[in-house]
């Protein structure tokens, strides 16, 4: 894809003119405008380089790694004179920086340089020059006109708006951005739609371009203000600021492409909570489900499971109509609950608290999110004062302290995340009893752990944690719950064997890998469950002196579980757990066969060790290679494959694991 762009300039300080681009917005412009890029990643952007909008498409192109045609009008000393230097020093040394980069043998980069008239006819020529220009780089590739103009301008037309017809005369797809708007006053879009590469019929879709390459250029040419439903809801808990979003939200756009049902969860929440603008968007040729076929779907084509981009701009032009500020107002309903029931919207506060603004319960959940995303341990800590004693409904609080402690035990904060948890005590009939005790017992497992490490009995924490789970499992088989008690039984394996008493260490490891098969049972797609089975497996057949068929039942169970582990590669909000479980059974099958040999089984690690995994990712990782090498497997190996993952572990804790006993080799 090619992107052509043009834009008002920057108004000049005092001089009263019509405020089409206020210079206090131009944060927010480049803001805007650096996302989109980021999204859309064309292959060249084409723009001039006046003071304004387009230098900083430019400045943000060029950060982003991007390719960048500078097309003037005149000779680059001249157009910097007339359209640069009258809007101060700082756009004039933009300017020079820009242009430097662009013919200093930057990749992909050019500058083009024309003798047009300095009048407004030649700038408006200079429009035809840019989009003839884009014209030749992009053959029969598909391309996007992008406009920076004010919605509602004043006075006589600009050069910008030239630029637009002359766009769609020539048959481009283009969207405008208001440089006016700011974040307070904009409506707001919220996105329901699956991410990442994910399969679809016998294939696969990249989500992500549907995203970048359709919905963002649609919601920005609206200027609406919106968020998308990551795969990366923090701890992954279901949370109050997700149902605000899609009960208030101006427009929720959903892509039905793959049936997702967390995608059809939301959809059916909007629908009840509000009356009109639930967008849907399909790929062509796919009819959605049977349920929601009467809602018009807007189609997108696929090819090879990638989003055809002349598609994407035509249903960009489509969705203008549809997201017009008006229509958002006084369209008609799309919700079937609010067409065939007597209900009115209204918006969503949060239960217990005030009656106007941001509720606090919503705006602690949002600054929950903003810590979890930005890994901040400190700010977490500092949050778990704020929710306990915040005036907030007290199942807000109980879910706001559930979620606090899941993420700092994801990031390795294990006493913090137990003093968190603890209080709690959601009843079995809760519907977060289970989701609890996962938590809770993980966070004890790993203080046991340090327990041990610091010389201390690590049984209190570990004997709380299987009351805990055992409770659980007594309402049924779950791979959670199964992994995180066998996790338990390993390490008490472990313990075992650090006192010489390889007869309990095998009771333990038994008992680990009847709980692995129980949960891979319960649900054979739990891919790293049925790792650790075949790996248990293994080593009670290998290393333990287990019958010989354990190891048949583990050499039955590897291909199973490498299926799902490499369909879940890469389409996973967090892809480290698959490669990992692609990597182990690589060093498993090295080490009954020789096959892979160790260079692939080490770059199957290294693939995982790229993805930035938590210290309590990392830290299963190492506690695996202990496992292995104290049972007998080759010390040198495990040893090179550890020290590829203890950097990623926080200072103090990188230099507990340094001093851990090397791994002792096959016993004598």
């Amino acid at each position: 894809m090619l992107l052509v762009h043009a834009g008002n300039r920057v108004d000049a300080d005092g001089d009263g003119s019509p405020g089409r681009f206020p210079a206090g917005q131009v944060p927010y412009v480049r803001y805007r405008l650096g996302r989109l890029l980021a999204h859309l990643r064309p292959d060249v952007v084409v723009s001039a380089a006046a003071a304004g909008s387009d230098l900083l498409v430019l400045q943000e192109a060029l950060r982003l790694g991007l390719a960048v045609h500078v097309v003037l009008p005149f000779a680059r000393e001249t157009f910097r004179e007339r359209s640069v230097a009258d809007r101060g020093g700082d756009w004039a040394e933009a300017f020079d920086r820009v242009l430097d980069t662009v013919t200093g043998g930057a990749a992909g980069c050019a500058l083009v340089e024309h003798d047009l008239p300095g009048t407004a006819a030649g700038f408006r020529q200079g429009n035809q020059a840019l989009l003839d220009h884009a014209r030749a780089l992009r053959g029969e590739g598909g391309a996007l006109a992008v406009a920076l103009r004010h919605r509602d301008p004043q006075g006589p037309p600009s050069v910008t708006d030239d630029f637009v017809e002359r766009a769609q005369e020539q048959g481009l797809p283009w969207i405008d951005l208001d440089p006016g708007v700011r974040p307070g006053e904009q409506r707001s879009a919220f996105v329901a739609m699956p991410f990442g590469v994910k399969p679809h019929g016998s294939g696969s879709v990249d989500c992500d371009r549907v995203f970048g390459t359709l919905v963002v250029p649609a919601l920005e040419d609206a200027d609406l203000r919106w968020e998308r439903a990551d795969a990366q809801v923090d701890t992954g808990i279901i949370h109050v600021g997700m149902i605000e979003r899609l009960g208030n939200a101006d427009v929720v756009v959903v892509d039905t492409v793959t049936r997702n049902p967390n995608v059809f969860y939301e959809l059916g929440l909007r629908h009840c909570l509000a009356d009109r603008t639930t967008v849907l968007l399909g790929p062509a040729g796919d009819p959605p489900p049977f349920d929601v076929r009467p809602i018009r779907h807007f189609t997108y084509r696929l090819t090879d499971g990638v989003i055809d981009e002349s598609s994407a701009g035509a249903t960009v032009q489509t969705l203008r109509a549809v997201l017009d500020p008006e229509r958002l107002q006084h369209g008609r309903r799309d919700s079937p609950v609010f067409e065939f029931f007597q209900v009115q919207r209204q918006l969503l506060r949060v239960r217990g608290d005030a009656e106007a603004g941001v509720s606090r319960s919503l705006e602690l959940h949002q600054q929950v999110t903003g810590a979890v995303t930005g890994r901040d341990v400190a700010r977490l800590k500092a949050l778990l004062g704020d929710v306990r004693t915040a005036e907030v409904d007290e199942d807000q609080r109980r879910q706001l302290l559930l979620r606090v402690g899941a993420a700092l035990r994801e990031l390795g904060r294990y006493e913090e995340a137990v003093d968190a948890l603890r209080v709690l005590h959601p009843g079995p009939g809760h519907g977060s009893f289970v989701l609890w005790v996962q938590q809770l017992a993980l966070a004890l497992r790993r203080r046991g752990e340090a327990d041990l490490a610091g010389g201390r009995d690590p049984e209190p924490a570990w004997t709380e944690a299987q009351d805990l789970l055992d409770r659980a499992l007594r309402l049924g088989d779950d791979p959670e719950s199964c992994g995180i008690a066998a996790g338990l039984q390993k390490r008490r394996g472990l313990r075992a064997l650090t006192t010489g008493d390889r007869s309990l260490a095998a009771v333990h490891i038994r008992a680990a890998a009847e709980l692995y098969e129980r949960g891979f049972a319960a649900e054979p797609s739990d891919y790293y469950t049925g790792s650790n089975a075949v790996a248990t497996l293994r080593l009670l057949a290998q290393r333990l002196g287990g019958p010989p068929d354990l190891l048949a039942r583990a050499q039955r169970l590897a291909p199973v579980v490498e299926f799902f582990a490499e369909r879940a590669a890469g389409t996973v909000g967090d892809p480290f757990w698959p490669r990992v479980t692609t990597a182990e059974l690589a060093l498993t099958r090295h080490l009954l066969h020789g096959n892979p040999d160790l260079g692939a089984v080490e770059d199957a690690y290294l693939r995982a060790t790229v993805l930035r995994p938590t210290p309590d990712q990392v830290r299963a990782v190492l506690d695996q290679f202990d496992l292995y090498g104290r049972l007998g497997d080759p010390p040198e190996l495990l040893e090179r494959l550890a020290a590829r993952f203890r950097p990623l572990l926080p200072q103090r804790r990188a230099a507990q694991a340094a001093q851990a006993p090397t791994y002792p080799g096959p016993p004598t």
